[in-house]
């Protein structure tokens, strides 16, 4: 049968146009922080970034406040590929992040901002880290700012803490909380204003940042302003579906993830802690412990680093060298 050429240009038509769309790839993004939390407007320009720069062949759709799936089960909706990148908190599934929950003893990161400390944990990260989540790419990494109490009550010194049930971010920072003689108390963050209200809690272990973000004023006149720790997110990508993608497109996903992604990040971070925490000044009375109850402090905090490095050693798994390496880093940081 002959085929006339205007037949012709249009069957040619129709398969660019069936071929077209194929060749785009969308990634669904799930995390369980809110729309407007400043962690994710990061993901976000970075994901436009890429759909600029490979001309709409990459795009992102995003899943916030848990739509696809809770909390703890952030990372997992990655590595089984449910989602195809996870924003997620490590201290979420206690134990299955060791090395990375090092980050969460207390003082670990005091003196730096959190970029650097983004940028720190991203160093470490292929020796390390990335081992830690298996079935993923690791995308980026950075700890949280500082974690605070946020109470009605005031506390302002070691014995203030006693018996108080006090929501905690992780496994690590509830056994700060429980040295410090305080009832560490689980507490998803969705339900952290609920359980201070009905009284379940006695304070909310967050940084100033999550305060805000879960919209904690008005049920926290008082804010402890002390270092007990980080917490630590990560963005992940399933590894088969990176796998899947082109060249071009994983090479542009290297190029613009790691270190400078991980410094978004704790930039996007260190911005919201400061904005916070200026706002919880003007509604909140901010307690800043003298130098004695500081010293007093960081008795017990020298003392669970030490306990958490040993109890690593203690399973066999490198702590020492990964904490003294993290050390160091910092270090270098603050000079």
């Amino acid at each position: 049968m002959k085929i006339s050429p205007r037949n012709w240009a249009a069957a040619a038509g129709l398969a660019l146009m069936a071929t077209g769309p194929a060749m785009a790839e969308e990634l669904k993004v799930s995390t369980f922080v809110v729309a407007d939390q400043s962690l994710l407007k990061a993901v976000e320009a970075w994901g436009a970034e890429i759909e600029k720069r490979s001309g709409g062949a990459l795009s992102f759709v995003y899943f916030p406040s848990s739509q696809m799936g809770p909390p703890n089960r952030q990372f997992d909706l990655a590595r089984t590929g449910v989602a195809d990148i996870a924003l997620f908190l490590h201290g979420f599934t206690p134990g299955r992040f060791p090395l990375t929950e090092l980050t969460y003893l207390p003082g670990v990161f005091e003196g730096v901002t959190v970029e650097q400390g983004a940028a720190a944990m991203w160093a470490l990260s292929q020796d390390y880290l990335a081992a830690e989540h298996p079935g993923t790419h690791l995308l980026a990494v950075t700890p949280t700012g500082s974690a605070r109490i946020f109470s009605q009550a005031r506390f302002d010194s070691i014995e203030s803490l006693a018996g108080r049930r006090i929501r905690h971010p992780g496994a690590v920072i509830a056994d700060t909380y429980a040295a410090l003689g305080a009832v560490p108390v689980g507490v998803p963050p969705q339900e952290m204003a609920d359980a201070a209200q009905r009284g379940i809690v006695d304070g909310l272990g967050v940084s100033f940042q999550a305060a805000n973000d879960w919209k904690l004023e008005g049920i926290s006149d008082h804010v402890l302003d002390v270092d007990f720790g980080v917490a630590s997110f990560a963005l992940v990508m399933n590894q088969a579906r990176y796998d899947s993608l082109p060249e071009d497109l994983r090479s542009l996903i290297d190029e613009t993830s790691g270190e400078a992604l991980s410094r978004a990040l704790g930039a996007a971070t260190d911005a919201s802690e400061d904005e916070d925490r200026a706002r919880f000044a003007e509604i909140s009375t901010i307690i800043s412990p003298g130098a004695d109850e500081m010293a007093r402090f960081e008795q017990v905090f020298a003392a669970r680093r030490d306990e958490g490095v040993a109890a690593l050693e203690a399973d066999g798994l490198p702590a020492r060298a990964f904490f003294d390496r993290l050390e160091s880093t910092l270090d270098s940081l603050r000079e």
